[in-house]
């Protein structure tokens, strides 16, 4: 998995899907939402300084499709 500190940050690559929006959610090892949000747009950072140490992962839905990938908290 990918280490992180204070943010993580999602770039979408597909110009089509830029105007609309993205549900983004982390959760912990237990399944347990600890952050969820909202953007529009191609670029979003997430503040995960308040999170503690350990492995996470976080899921993207974009028009019913869902993409989820783990990272490290440092």
């Amino acid at each position: 998995p990918n280490p992180a500190s204070s943010q993580i940050r999602l770039t979408i690559l597909n110009d089509t899907q830029a105007g609309m929006e993205h549900k983004i959610q982390i959760h912990d090892l237990l399944g347990i939402v600890v952050y969820n949000s909202a953007f529009h747009g191609t670029d979003f950072n997430m503040n995960i300084s308040d999170l503690e140490p350990g492995l996470y992962f976080f899921t993207l839905e974009n028009n019913g499709v869902v993409l989820s990938r783990k990272f490290l908290k440092n």
